[in-house]
């Protein structure tokens, strides 16, 4: 006769990977699912299918059949955000509670319940096994760990009201069906180039195959009342990136996020949050995991159970093949078009490559150089330098493209926006004006770590060096943005030093940036305001970034021109130049000359 088994958490992860095995093995199923749950998949299996809550004793009464040879409370609240906290508690504490009263009422023969290597608190480096004390009540917020082990109290009670029960703990899980979990932080953004923290913490990793196998063999060979750790291939979070970036034919990572760097992001994550009141990207239980060595032995599994473990190459493969045939490794298309197996994310207006694009195989992309990409408009070019705007969308990209000259970039509509750059490209340093405070490196840091994007204000200038190191790369505008972003490159030709002994007049003017090639300063005016006569006796060129001004040029400035933001002026050899505000607001400028 078929033997029988009452599943929680059954359209989940683990869960359904569960079902399916015992399926294969000839067991009748009963799953309970929330009314929300997709269930077509559980009636093609031939599973029947009962609707409850496990925070709702009641209908855990009406759901469980009478008998079954095998309860299987897999169903937990993996939350890590202490906002959800109280929900937490009821699902896994005050839920459990309910399941094992009605596995008693119901005679149930055995209670597996899923717990967590968790349960047993934060014990980075310690190579726990089940006779390990857990300090999980002492060692912090790590509220997940708190309720399974509360939870796990309440299943070794039961054995003395006449309960068999047996607790699992396995360590992180990796598999078929996870579209949520190590899916969603590791694997889609090695496939989206968007991974940019490599945690410094270590761990193991389990197949989900592995795991199932252990809960079908816990109901017939586990000791009652008893643990068993579930432990995995053990690897860090470096060797666990690189190797899906293998897989994914991805350039591999090879810096370590420090953990400071993490610490940081945690904090400013935290603050974010009670800002807008989401979920953090980084919270701290989150924290611990990703920077602490959590491991264990799984030695009573395996002889008790026949606990196996398999390699971390082959569960990746297994992941990453079931999310292929899924098409779940897909970027969003158009609404117009079909969906692109590992294409890249395409925008309805993203600009299509012409008769200019060239390959890079060593990339993986095609690409155009910046004077043929055609968001990038040329405004002038002489024997010093090319000026150029590039105007972005809300939620448009620039295809991929080259630089190979030495560029000033300046910001006349900044915005949030993330630079896509394939493969491990050298770069060297940017140059950052003086006048940008520490605070806003250190937020852009974060921000480019925690989210990926840059948040570039209006008027800021940086300065990147690409003629030793040409870049190839694309800027991805947000979707958040106002209004188009509109930056303004100025290629800087290489040219030879200029002697000219006549000084500059810079009175009034701050300078933001130098180097051998040529010097950048700001010019700010309140309303109604002029910078007076000043003597520029080398080449270069003023730059309005904010603001309408008037600029005057020649010996009895009878040459003026009025400009905008975004509006440029080349000097000449040898200029006098007069800047007034003729607006009501405030003006910014950049006056850059050669050197």
């Amino acid at each position: 006769m078929k033997r029988h088994a009452f599943v929680t958490g059954a359209t989940g992860f683990l869960g359904r990977n569960l079902i399916e095995e015992l399926v294969r093995e000839d067991w009748d199923i009963t799953a309970l699912c929330l009314p929300t749950d997709k269930t077509e998949w559980l009636n093609r299996l031939g599973a029947t299918i009962a609707i409850g809550n496990i925070t709702d004793r009641e209908s855990l009464v009406g759901a469980m059949p009478d008998s079954p040879d095998a309860v299987f409370h897999v169903a937990g609240n993996t939350n890590m955000w202490s906002a959800h906290d109280a929900q937490q508690y009821q699902d896994n504490v005050v839920g459990t509670g309910h399941m094992l009263d009605v596995a008693l009422q119901k005679g149930a023969k055995r209670f597996v319940y899923t717990s967590s290597i968790s349960s047993y608190g934060y014990q980075p480096g310690v190579r726990l096994d089940e006779s390990t004390p857990s300090n999980v009540m002492t060692c912090g917020h790590y509220n997940y760990g708190k309720t399974k082990y509360q939870a796990e109290q309440l299943v070794k009670a039961a054995v003395q009201r006449g309960l068999s029960t047996v607790i699992l703990n396995p360590v992180n899980i990796l598999g078929p069906y996870d579209v949520n979990n190590w899916t969603k932080q590791l694997i889609r953004p090695v496939f989206e180039g968007k991974m940019r923290i490599v945690p410094p913490g270590k761990g193991m990793w389990c197949y989900v195959k592995d795991a199932v196998a252990a809960h079908i063999a816990a109901v017939d060979h586990g000791a009652a009342g008893e643990n068993y750790l579930l432990g995995g291939d053990e690897a860090s979070f470096e060797e666990v990136i690189n190797e899906i970036q293998r897989q994914l034919s991805k350039p591999l990572s090879t810096r370590v996020t420090p953990k400071a760097v993490l610490w940081l992001a945690m904090m400013v994550s935290d603050l974010k949050s009670k800002v807008d009141g989401k979920e953090p990207a980084l919270t701290a239980q989150r924290y611990k995991r990703a920077v602490g060595h959590i491991s264990c032995s799984s030695e009573k599994a395996i002889r008790d159970l026949g606990f196996k473990i398999t390699p971390l190459r082959v569960t990746l493969q297994a992941s990453i093949r079931w999310l292929t045939d899924e098409h779940l490794l897909v970027e969003k298309s158009p609404a117009n078009e079909e969906p692109r197996r590992g294409s890249e994310e395409v925008q309805v207006n993203e600009p299509a490559l012409g008769a200019h694009t060239h390959t890079d195989a060593k990339l993986g992309v095609e690409y155009v150089e910046v004077n043929d990409e055609p968001n990038h408009i040329e405004r002038f070019k002489n024997d010093w330098v090319r000026v150029y705007m590039a105007t972005i969308a809300p939620g448009a990209k620039t295809l991929y493209h080259r630089h190979r000259e030495n560029t000033l970039y300046v910001a006349i509509e900044g915005g949030i926006h993330h630079n896509d750059v394939p493969g491990a490209q050298k770069q060297r340093s940017i140059g950052l004006p003086r006048s940008l405070r520490f605070a806003t490196k250190l937020a852009w840091l974060l921000r480019r770590l925690v989210f990926g994007t840059v948040d570039l204000p209006t008027s800021t200038m940086v300065m990147q060096y690409h003629r030793d190191f040409p870049l190839i790369h694309r800027i991805c505008a947000s979707s958040k943005n106002g209004h188009p972003m509109e930056l303004m490159g100025i290629e800087v030709f290489r040219h030879p030093g200029r002697r000219n002994d006549t000084p500059i007049d810079t009175s009034g003017f701050a300078l933001e940036y130098t180097d051998p090639e040529f010097t950048a300063y700001r010019v700010r005016l309140d309303a109604d305001s002029a910078t007076g006569r000043h003597r520029i006796p080398v080449p270069g060129m003023l730059v309005m970034t904010t603001g309408s001004g008037r600029l005057s040029i020649g010996n009895d400035f009878a040459s003026s021109s009025e400009l905008g933001a975004g509006g440029v002026t080349w000097l000449g050899e040898a200029s006098n130049i007069d800047l007034t505000n003729v607006g009501n607001d405030g003006l910014d400028a950049l006056l850059v000359t050669m050197n």
